[in-house]
């Protein structure tokens, strides 16, 4: 992985292997990640017998992989450097994958819970997020070289989506004639192995990590630590407004079934076709916006996804008491995952365009921790809403809660400004920009 592609093949690589090849093979993983809603109900059936649509088993391993994958963005780079080298910590995480879906299967044969959290969740959601960011690293890294960072960015995303998609329909047909035992087991050999195929093709752009910001030379960009992005209040506001815009859609991604189930009585299939409408829906989201952010500002992008959000979720709470069927509700949640998968595609976009292209893998591994932290409250909140007995109201109110947590991550959206490298040079604070009205081409990007 860190041989360098000659310049003169650089321009042919990109298009012909790195987009269409690399991106499949290092995106793979998502499919248990993305698609852990085919898991939650087998797993109740396991761990919670009499409770299967709403028991905590599910939601809470499901959560605690997300927790993981946030925690493990901080400790990435220590893995990094301890193993050595990203072709290393990558054979790693994918021998240590097959391991822990190994130790899931396992827990579900003894019947032991806490083996199923220690053995598997966690393991597996820090293995994740160690090939999120070689893989993500990587396609950014060839996007900046080719001009493409936001067609790289979305070709990764509508494959999250896509494999996602298929583990949410595949998943309880396999379930449902193999057992879960078994669905656990192929699940981790078969993306350990298309993952390790990535491996032989995995070279390095020329100017992989070196490009400078706006105005000034590749010498005078200095390299950020987690200490110096700490101290930027735009990375903390940023870190908030993601808890506050992610946490929805994660609830509706890995509770669809039995929140269709719950309230609408859907059958297995029907909620496995829900899953997949919002994961399709997801991932072309992802590809579309991740084009037009070659070409657009983002602050406006992130207004519209976050308002869009806010009309579909305040809709579907007004119109839920009333619903008879399944259809307008799923149309209203698609149009929520849509605008989700786009704000989540476009992270790191932002990254990019606010510490530039040779920073941006710092704020993204600290800024990990708010996508773990919104996978674990966005289903366990819904799965306590689905809990209660007057289902619909409870489940209407955290619609209101949603929306309301959209509309104040708006607010925060805006606050955010461009790192100012040259007073960053002069040991001077970075500030926020508090009025409506932009002061200075640092609140633009």
């Amino acid at each position: 992985m860190n041989r360098i592609c000659p310049p003169e093949k650089a321009k042919r690589f990109y298009w012909l292997t790195v987009l269409p090849f690399q991106s499949i093979c290092l995106t793979v993983f998502a499919g248990p990640l993305y698609g852990f809603n085919a898991l939650i109900q087998p797993i109740n059936e396991v761990f919670s017998p009499s409770d299967i649509n709403t028991g905590w088993a599910g939601a809470i391993a499901g959560g605690t992989i997300f927790l993981s994958v946030g925690m493990g963005g901080i400790i990435h780079q220590y893995f990094l450097k301890w193993v050595g080298s990203r072709a290393r910590l990558f054979v790693i995480m994918n021998v240590a994958i097959i391991i822990s879906f190994g130790v899931g299967a396992l827990a579900c044969h003894l019947k032991l819970y806490w083996l199923l959290l220690l053995g598997f969740a966690i393991p597996t959601g820090l293995c994740f997020v160690n090939l999120f960011f070689i893989g993500i690293v990587f396609l950014v890294n060839w996007g900046h070289e080719a001009g493409r960072v936001g067609l790289s960015t979305g070709i990764a995303g509508m494959l999250f989506g896509i494999w996602g998609a298929v583990y949410s329909v595949i998943g309880p047909y396999i379930v449902a004639n193999a057992g879960l035992i078994w669905f656990l087991l192929l699940s981790g050999i078969a993306v350990s192995l298309i993952e390790l195929l990535a491996l032989t093709f995995m070279l390095d752009p020329v100017g992989a990590g070196t490009s400078a910001e706006p105005n000034q030379t590749k010498a005078e960009t200095p390299t950020l630590t987690f200490k110096d992005i700490a101290q930027v209040p735009s990375f903390w506001v940023f870190f908030f407004f993601f808890i506050l815009f992610l946490t929805p859609g994660f609830g509706f991604k890995l509770i669809v079934a039995a929140l269709s189930d719950r309230i609408f009585h859907a059958t297995q299939w029907v909620a496995s076709i829900m899953a997949a409408s919002f994961l399709i829906c997801y991932g072309t989201s992802r590809l579309g916006f991740g084009i037009l952010s070659d070409k657009l500002p983002i602050k406006p992008m992130y207004f519209g996804f976050s308002i869009v959000q806010v009309f579909a979720l305040l809709v579907a709470a007004i119109s839920l008491p009333y619903l008879k069927g399944v259809v307008f509700f799923t149309v209203l949640m698609c149009l929520t995952g849509t605008m989700f998968a786009a704000g989540k595609c476009l992270w790191a976009v932002t990254m990019v365009r606010m510490f530039g292209p040779k920073n941006f893998h710092a704020p993204m591994m600290m800024s990990q921790l708010s996508v773990g932290v919104a996978g674990f409250l966005g289903p366990l909140t819904l799965t306590w809403a689905l809990r209660a007995q007057d289902v619909k109201l409870s489940v209407t109110g955290w619609l209101y809660a949603a929306a309301v947590a959209l509309a104040i991550a708006t607010v925060l959206f805006h606050m955010l400004r461009r790192f100012d490298y040259q007073k960053f040079a002069k040991h001077q604070s970075q500030g926020l920009e508090l009025s409506l009205r932009a002061k200075s081409e640092f609140d633009r990007f």
